[in-house]
């Protein structure tokens, strides 16, 4: 199945060919969790990778236009200064030490053997969602000023992450997620909302009136204009984050052709 775009997804799947002299290849993939996913070509790769799900609607466009986004940010640095966030081994060790309580805890609700797999699954998507989301709300910016066209599907994508933010707000899961898991995530929401509004014009904020972790969340937003709007004031923006949150020893930073290709870790 040929994925059908619109003129303007088109035009920046383009920009992003010429600016790193390398093509795309489109797979679909029934397991992705996501309408899609990009992996963005390392040096001994010949294409930079979509995966997508058959029969997706048109809200691809904008999580293409998206992730087109995070590449054009990369690439517009020096090669010596890509940089691409890593979560090791070490870092893992040092994310366990953080919640052992509160895992302690837990384990008396889940089996070990399904515990073992949620505390992964948590950590790694608490990284990914901090190494992301300062660079996601510069992406969002641009795509809604430069691309007009893409703005209904912008606003489609957004109801969904609001709504699965909000789904992730509840007694039930709070009871089995690490409270510092639980927090962060929350204040990173909180601020990801906030300033999604106030750039996109889109009501989205009001679901976060009187909010538990609003303190937190404004400290991150705070960060949002500190410094320049490229690839070297993203990296500072998710170390500034990170301090905050307390959690810089959760992940380090590779330079882009160091990372193996086979590393799972896609934008």
């Amino acid at each position: 199945m040929e994925l059908e775009l619109i003129s303007e997804t088109k035009e920046i799947l383009n920009d992003v060919e010429e600016l790193t002299k390398k093509k795309f290849k489109f797979i679909p993939n029934s397991k992705i969790t996501s309408h899609a996913k990009l992996k963005m070509a390392r040096e001994d790769m010949e294409n930079h990778i979509v995966y997508y799900k058959a029969g997706v609607d048109q809200r691809i466009n904008h999580i293409i236009a998206h992730e087109c986004g995070h590449i054009i940010r990369i690439y517009e640095a020096p090669p010596s200064e890509r940089l691409i966030p890593y979560f090791s081994s070490k870092n893992f060790e040092y994310a366990l030490e953080d919640s052992s309580e509160d895992i302690d805890n837990i384990s008396k609700i889940i089996h070990k053997s399904k515990l073992n797999q949620l505390i992964e699954m948590l950590f790694k998507g608490l990284v990914m969602q901090l190494t992301n989301q300062p660079i996601d709300l510069k992406i969002e910016e641009w795509i809604y000023n430069g691309y007009p066209s893409l703005r209904e599907y912008q606003k489609l994508s957004f109801k969904s992450q609001l709504h699965e933010a909000l789904g992730g707000l509840n007694e039930k899961i709070r009871s089995i997620t690490p409270s510092k898991v639980y927090e962060v995530s929350h204040s990173m929401n909180y601020a990801y909302f906030n300033v999604l509004s106030e750039k996109t014009n889109f009501e989205l904020d009001s679901a976060y009136g009187n909010f538990e972790f609003e303190n937190k969340g404004r400290s991150l937003i705070e960060i949002m204009e500190k410094y320049e709007n490229n690839f070297d004031g993203d990296v500072k923006r998710i170390d500034d984050w990170a301090k905050i949150l307390n959690l810089s020893s959760w992940y380090e930073w590779k330079k882009f052709g160091d990372v193996p290709s086979n590393y799972e870790y896609m934008i």
